[in-house]
């Protein structure tokens, strides 16, 4: 009997001794995890934050291990910290966006881990909008004349991180009208360009809607349009002028006149020049024969056969895409001065130690009005010859 009492009284001094002890009521150690706003958005170059916060429970000190998983590929995750020490309930993770990331929604997973508590987990979702382009021209209408350019500015906007090249494209222009980027293909870090329009001389006139349409990879192509009016200009002409354009010469001179070229509607092309409606005896030189200038010279070289007369001469300008063009120069050719001799009689017989006369009619021509020498050639030896008068002066005929 009395050892039975015994062992009840040790056991419940035993029990009293274990519900004393501190050690028997400590809370086990945990760990809970949230996400403020565990959603964000964030273009491709840009970046999302996500506010973490760290619940120590059971009198948990230990450091905090933080990592993601499932984070998409173009996209980059950093903790600040990536370690929660001790005395740390918050930390910072930033997800940045690659300029390759792909569009859409994703789930990453943010893991803490500490020693001595269980692993916690929370999700935050990043969507990554599609990147697009729009495209704008600096006006919705421009006119232009024939013959002439214009520039029209190019602009386009990058949306949700486009980086990629823009291609530009032009279609609907009318005929004649020829158009150029500058540049044809914006880089990543450009948002403009300029598009020169230039007309030729024969370019449609009226009215077109002319499309510019802006293409990239990876982004719906975009158009914008404007309406080109385009009216007439001046044509390409020329028009032939001489000064002097009424010459006079003798026959066996010279004499010379400038052939202007009156170049009109940008026309630069060569000019092949030819003389037609001389008299026989008169030549006729242009120099140069064929020029891209704005005159030339033309020469009429008479013989001493040419006849005396008024002539009307004609010069032509031929080019390979214009009609043919005309200007006439008056020509004055007078007889060469000279003199003609006629006797009377051709036939005479004469004695010794006598004398005879022979009568001389002088003609003049080409207005010469000088004296007149004249002299006894090839007489048999004892003749001689005496002139009277002599010389003949001007008015002796």
């Amino acid at each position: 009997m009395r050892a039975t009492v015994c062992a009840l009284v040790v056991m419940v001094v035993a029990a009293v001794a274990c519900s004393g002890d501190p050690a028997s009521v400590r809370t086990p150690p945990t760990l809970a995890l949230t996400v403020a706003s565990p959603a964000a958005t964030a273009a491709r170059g840009t970046s999302a934050a996500f506010a973490i916060a760290i619940t120590r429970g059971g009198s948990f000190t230990g450091d905090v291990t933080l990592s993601a998983e499932g984070v998409p590929t173009g996209v980059t995750a950093a903790f600040a910290p990536s370690v929660v020490g001790g005395g740390g309930n918050n930390s910072m993770l930033t997800l940045d966006v690659g300029v390759t990331a792909a569009p859409g929604a994703f789930t990453v997973t943010i893991r803490a881990r500490g020693t001595g508590v269980t692993e916690q987990n929370a999700s935050v979702t990043l969507s990554v909008p599609t990147p697009a382009i729009t495209l704008t021209t600096g006006t919705t209408s421009s006119s232009m004349v024939q013959g002439t350019a214009t520039t029209i500015p190019i602009s386009v906007t990058r949306v949700n991180g486009y980086t990629g090249f823009i291609d530009l494209a032009l279609s609907g222009f009318p005929a004649g009208i020829s158009g150029t980027f500058a540049p044809a293909s914006i880089p990543g870090n450009s948002t403009t360009s300029t598009l020169t329009l230039a007309a030729v001389n024969t370019a449609t006139v009226g009215t077109t809607s002319v499309t510019v349409t802006a293409t990239g990879a990876g982004v719906t192509p975009q158009t914008a349009t404007f309406q080109l009016t385009v009216t007439p200009g001046e044509q390409p002409n020329y028009v032939l002028s001489a000064a002097p354009a009424s010459l006079a010469t003798v026959a066996g001179q010279s004499v010379q006149s400038t052939v202007s070229i009156a170049r009109e509607g940008g026309f630069s092309g060569a000019v092949t020049f030819s003389v037609n409606g001389m008299p026989a005896g008169v030549t006729a030189t242009i120099t140069p024969n064929v020029t891209t200038g704005t005159s030339a010279q033309l020469a009429l070289v008479t013989t001493s056969a040419a006849p005396a007369g008024n002539y009307l001469l004609t010069i032509r300008g031929n080019t390979a895409t214009l009609p043919e063009k005309t200007v006439q120069i008056g020509l004055s050719v007078a007889e060469a001065p000279g003199v003609s001799v006629a006797l009377t009689p051709t036939t005479l017989s004469i004695t010794q130690s006598q004398s005879r006369q022979v009568a001389l009619a002088i003609a003049r021509s080409g207005g010469f009005t000088g004296d007149v020498t004249l002299a006894l050639d090839n007489a048999p030896n004892g003749i001689t010859g005496t002139f009277t008068p002599s010389p003949a002066s001007g008015t002796a005929s």
